[in-house]
C-alpha cells in the first residue's frame, strides 16, 4: 500500500526534473528539440512534447520563442 501511494510522487518528481531540465536546454542552448527531449529522458520526443506541453502551456518550440523574446 505505501508504495502505491508514494509512486505518483516519484513521477512528478521525475517529470519536475525533466522538465527543468529541458527547460534550461531550451532557453540556453540552440539544440535541436529532438535532442532535448532524449536528454531529458524520453524516447519519444512526441511524448515530450505533450508532456512539455501539459506541464507548460506551450510546445518546447513556444516556449524556446518565448524564453528568448524576454
Amino acid at each position: 500500500m505505501l508504495s502505491v501511494e508514494l509512486k505518483p510522487l516519484r513521477l512528478r518528481s521525475l517529470d519536475t526534473v525533466r522538465y527543468e531540465h529541458a527547460s534550461r536546454l531550451l532557453q540556453d542552448t540552440d539544440c535541436r528539440i529532438i535532442d532535448v527531449a532524449f536528454s531529458s529522458g524520453y524516447t519519444d520526443p512526441a511524448h515530450f512534447s505533450r508532456a512539455f506541453r501539459r506541464m507548460t502551456g506551450v510546445t518546447p518550440r513556444q516556449f524556446r520563442e518565448q524564453s528568448r523574446l524576454g
